[in-house]
């Protein structure tokens, strides 16, 4: 359960866990949450970078206490061999998203949003590697 105490870290998990369940699971060697320079040239693709998430809190004050709330953005980088793959599996991560939303409030994380999306490539050695890149955001909130 995801708690302000803990809101980088649980959010982030909620999101891996969330990942690897469901009609398109993603393996546990396949996502990571931060990225390197050696990461995509000594792994397999696909691999799924979760960026820790950008979190911005505010109080708000409609009464006496305040209500605490909080924003919480997530980047998800997907790296693949071609293009068209990078397009499936982002479609199939988003997917994930959308099915398994009602997991995703259950942990706090509310008013799942899409912000945009992103392509880009690169050159690795002798290799092309296509890029999709996904913006998130949630609300947690809601707690004095």
């Amino acid at each position: 359960m995801v708690t302000l105490a803990t809101i980088r870290n649980s959010s982030w998990q909620a999101i891996y866990n969330l990942l690897q369940t469901g009609d398109y699971a993603i393996s546990t060697d396949q996502i990571y949450s931060a990225m390197n320079d050696g990461l995509v040239s000594s792994k397999t693709l696909p691999i799924i970078v979760i960026g820790k998430p950008l979190v911005r809190i505010t109080k708000k004050t409609l009464n006496l206490d305040g209500i605490k709330e909080a924003s919480v953005n997530f980047t998800i980088r997907i790296f693949h061999n071609t293009a068209k793959q990078a397009e499936v599996l982002a479609d199939e991560v988003s997917n994930s998203f959308l099915t398994g939303w009602r997991t995703l409030s259950g942990n706090g994380l509310k008013n799942m949003d899409f912000q945009d999306s992103d392509t880009d490539s690169y050159h690795e050695k002798s290799k092309k590697i296509h890029v999709q890149i996904l913006n998130l955001e949630f609300t947690y909130g809601g707690v004095n």
